[in-house]
């Protein structure tokens, strides 16, 4: 069976509406990466870091959004969201790399 994002739709049309051109986005929550991909697709500009506790989200976003990952647009980190403090210089740093001048 396909994952279907929760939301997916109404989550763009929020962007879209509000005129928001995301450059950097956390998803703390990765899973099978439905919303991530929808992002990294949607806005070509943008960072984005996925996080997840379970080792097969992180191993399933490795094998299958290789082509981001080699762009240098999707950074996989297993843990849990709530720990985010914990990676946060290597988060900053996987962003302050690509900062505009």
């Amino acid at each position: 069976m396909l994952h279907q994002p929760v939301l997916l739709q109404e989550i763009l049309s929020f962007l879209d509406n509000h005129n928001f051109q995301p450059h950097f986005v956390v998803d703390g929550t990765f899973g099978r990466g439905g919303h991530s991909r929808a992002l990294l697709q949607k806005y070509t500009q943008v960072k984005l870091v996925g996080l997840d506790r379970d080792q097969e989200a992180i191993d399933f976003g490795h094998k299958n959004f290789q082509d981001f990952i080699s762009q240098q647009r999707l950074q996989l980190i297993k843990t849990n969201f709530k720990d985010i403090l914990t990676y946060k210089p290597q988060i900053l740093n996987f962003f302050a790399e690509h900062l505009p001048d």
